[in-house]
């Protein structure tokens, strides 16, 4: 039988309040600790650690991220548009560098190189004698992407460069010009894998010309479909 005198029930009724209060205060504030507001992570003198570890895990291309890519793709036929031959198909494989220039919320803005090991024009056989294949390389060193979306794994682009090409033989017609400058213009859609990897599927309108440089300027226009991978690096 107990004997040590009446229990203390408003001590007891104390400490439980007190414990049951410092739970509460522990889960309050590790709740706020984690979902801090990203508004809140702003300070003076930059981004704090919380704020730029949310924005590296997002799919945003920002200032200096650099693009690594390939893509391919081809022109079923050559319409009139610019230039004046028909009949022409064209086969493109190209090696893509980019670099992130400058970035907003909502778009960023990307300098663009693509060096082609390989383009191949395929024209009648009827139009010279020897192979209606003819092989090619070059070299577009000056181009510019707007990439829309920038929160988003899907993002649209709109893209214009100018390079050139050079051929074993003249192209689009015998006694034009080996060598062609290539202005295009182009739009297409990046799906981003992850923040890091991305499929490219576009479309551009290609432009053949030799700018009167040869002995005739006949140009060549292709619709271009193509398709490619890039991966991105800060």
């Amino acid at each position: 039988m107990y004997t040590g005198g009446e229990i203390q029930w408003d001590l007891v009724y104390s400490v439980i309040a007190q414990a049951f209060h410092n739970s509460a205060w522990r889960v309050k504030h590790e709740k706020e600790a984690r979902f801090e507001p990203a508004a809140k992570c702003y300070r003076d003198d930059g981004v704090c650690a919380l704020q730029r570890a949310r924005v590296c895990a997002s799919y945003a291309l920002l200032k200096g991220t650099n693009e690594f890519g390939l893509w391919a793709g081809g022109s079923p036929d050559s319409t009139k548009i610019f230039g004046n031959t028909e009949d022409r198909q064209l086969l493109l494989v190209g090696l893509r560098y980019g670099r992130i220039l400058a970035a907003w919320e909502s778009l960023s803005l990307e300098y663009t190189l693509d060096i082609f090991p390989a383009a191949v024009v395929f024209e009648p056989e009827r139009v010279r004698r020897g192979s209606s294949t003819i092989y090619g390389a070059g070299l577009t060193p000056l181009g510019f992407k707007v990439n829309f979306s920038q929160q988003s794994w899907i993002k649209p682009f709109v893209a214009a460069s100018v390079g050139f090409l050079y051929f074993q033989d003249d192209v689009p017609l015998p006694r034009s010009s080996r060598f062609n400058f290539t202005p295009e213009i182009g739009l297409g859609v990046q799906f981003f894998l992850t923040p890091k990897r991305a499929l490219t599927i576009g479309y551009k309108l290609h432009h053949m010309s030799n700018a009167n440089t040869g002995r005739s300027n006949p140009g060549m226009d292709s619709h271009v479909i193509y398709a490619g991978f890039s991966f991105f690096t800060p």
